[in-house]
């Protein structure tokens, strides 16, 4: 995975902008939605996609305001939740 993203006014009347989902504000288990495919299975009508869009916004609301893009240069160290890996039912390998 790259990246998961929204295109959303994040100001009252103001443009939409790009701004990334997975960011370091995140549960864990949001993350983990992320991951496994909750937004290709459950679109943006599920609660908890609301909860990561509402918080993915306010961060990137966060970097706008510092004079930074909403997204992270890659010179930047930025870490997510601590969260178990797996591997997607069609792409597991045998050990």
């Amino acid at each position: 995975m790259t990246e998961w993203s929204e295109t959303d006014p994040l100001y009252k009347d103001g443009p939409p902008v790009t701004y990334p989902l997975l960011v370091p504000t995140l549960k864990p288990d949001q993350v983990e939605w992320i991951l496994k495919g909750g937004f290709n299975r459950f679109g943006t009508r599920d609660p908890l996609m609301r909860e990561i869009s509402r918080t993915a916004a306010a961060h990137a609301r966060m970097r706008i305001e510092r004079g930074l893009s909403p997204f992270a240069h890659e010179s930047e160290t930025l870490r997510l939740p601590k969260y178990e890996f797996f591997m997607h039912p069609d792409r597991s390998q045998s050990r």
